[in-house]
């Protein structure tokens, strides 16, 4: 029998042991030995309270698996647990609970974040690896919350909107393991304004490449300082031609039908960049085009630009296939958007909406350490299991899981894990589906603030 993980292990050996916590969902997934040394780097008050920061912080997270996402139930299933354990049961008031995820630091989560996405690359296994390579999701999104002075100063809504009529608005661009669909690093900023584009965003990520990384990314980050940034790091790119240049085989330097190697000349130095980092950057740029064989839903033929120009080690076809897995980054943010709900955060000031954007950021990577976990006892792919249905089940057994004995606790959570494996997703290649619903429900559309609208009601 494969063994457990080291979360497995540490939740069957812990479940009895809640003399420090009130058995939330993730308490005991999240990493004991890290956690406690994560608090005191960051000095984080350990008095005796109902909600201690441990406890507070694995609220905060079950609280992003509810169905409310509401913080009176974080403080419900937090006296459930309390009168299991025979100890009387705190205040139904969330006022205790809020006061105590504001003093938890935002530090501490983004690195708690950070180190869950992290660990699950590290631990990827060879067979996991494109051509033993790490390959590394590249995309933006963005993401709303509520329309409180506060957030629409920091994140002003829509520009085109009407003020009083949208909400604020956050551009988030993240950096995902394709292997674990783990969320390394992500950066944020408001959705308009100087240096917020996704490309501004991008570069404050590429510090998390490592040498021999391979980004893949859409078409909006093949332009040539991103390209010469990401080989600066030692990175490769795969990505699409933009759709401002041109593709011509007849030039360059022919590796086959479809397929060469082009050089590009540095272009002028562009506002955002300093002197020195243009200086520092490549006269040219050697990059290779490949006629992916595949139209887009314009019926525009897709070209694949990527700076891996051995045409014996990297093929044609391997690249087209490759190009195609960019897709599953589209994936991976509906998964954590739609299915978990981080489309539109809840809290109303900007201090909390960062705490809040961590939260799912760790949430969503503690599900994807159960999926892994799953995965290598199944001897199955991460990506081919579903990420909705891990999420189910964990919200199934984490109740049982926190009653029941270490013995059948283990027992319940070797179940847990082969029964997510069994729930696979399809391999669908080139699906394409209409951006469009079938669905009509016809709602009347705010025209003015909704104070002034109050007033016209007859």
């Amino acid at each position: 029998m494969p063994r457990l993980s080291t979360a497995a292990k540490h939740l069957s050996t812990t479940l009895r042991e809640l003399d420090g916590d009130d058995g939330l969902p993730f308490v005991s997934m999240l990493p004991g030995a890290a956690l406690e040394s994560a608090l005191t780097r960051h000095a984080v008050d350990f008095r005796d309270r109902v909600f201690p920061p441990d406890i507070t912080l694995a609220a905060f997270c079950s609280q992003l698996i509810s169905l409310s996402r509401a913080c009176r139930g974080a403080v419900a299933r937090t006296n459930v647990e309390r009168r299991r354990r025979g100890l009387r049961a705190c205040s139904s008031s969330t006022s205790g609970y809020c006061q105590a995820r504001r003093r938890l630091p935002l530090a501490l989560i983004e690195e708690l974040a950070r180190d869950s996405g992290h660990a699950l690359e590290a631990g990827v296994p060879e067979r996991w690896l494109w051509k033993g390579r790490r390959v590394k999701l590249l995309d933006g999104t963005t993401v709303s919350m509520p329309d409180t002075p506060e957030n629409q100063e920091r994140w002003p809504q829509n520009p085109a909107q009407r003020p009083g009529l949208g909400f604020p608005i956050m551009r988030v661009v993240c950096l995902m393991s394709l292997a674990t669909a783990a969320i390394i690093d992500l950066s944020f900023g408001p959705y308009a304004g100087d240096k917020t584009g996704e490309q501004a965003l991008a570069r404050q990520l590429f510090s998390r490449l490592d040498r021999g990384d391979i980004v893949l990314a859409d078409r909006a980050f093949a332009g040539y300082f991103l390209i010469a940034l990401a080989r600066e790091r030692g990175a490769d790119l795969i990505t699409r031609l933009h759709q401002a240049r041109r593709v011509d085989f007849r030039r360059g330097k022919r590796l086959g039908r479809g397929d060469h190697v082009i050089e590009l000349v540095k272009p002028p130095r562009p506002k955002w960049m300093d002197e020195a980092t243009y200086k520092r950057m490549p006269e040219t740029l050697e990059l290779r085009e490949v006629d992916s064989g595949a139209t887009d839903r314009d019926g525009k033929k897709i070209t694949v630009v990527t700076t891996l120009t051995d045409p014996k080690r990297y093929s044609r076809t391997e690249l087209a296939a490759a190009s195609k897995m960019r897709w599953n980054i589209e994936l991976d943010l509906r998964a954590i958007k739609t299915v978990m709900g981080m489309d539109i955060l809840v809290c109303k000031t900007p201090e909390m909406i960062t705490k809040e954007l961590w939260a799912y950021v760790l949430t969503y990577n503690l599900v994807r350490q159960i999926i892994v976990a799953s995965a290598k006892r199944a001897e199955v792919e991460p990506r081919q299991i579903s990420f909705t249905a891990a999420l189910q089940h964990f919200q199934a057994f984490a109740p049982a899981l926190s009653w029941c004995s270490p013995e059948e606790g283990r027992r319940l959570y070797e179940t847990m894990l082969d029964l997510i494996a069994t729930c696979r997703v399809a391999d669908r290649p080139d699906r394409r589906e209409p951006r469009a619903v079938k669905r009509r429900k016809k709602v009347r559309l705010l025209t003015e603030p909704r104070a002034a609208a109050r007033k016209h009601r007859t």
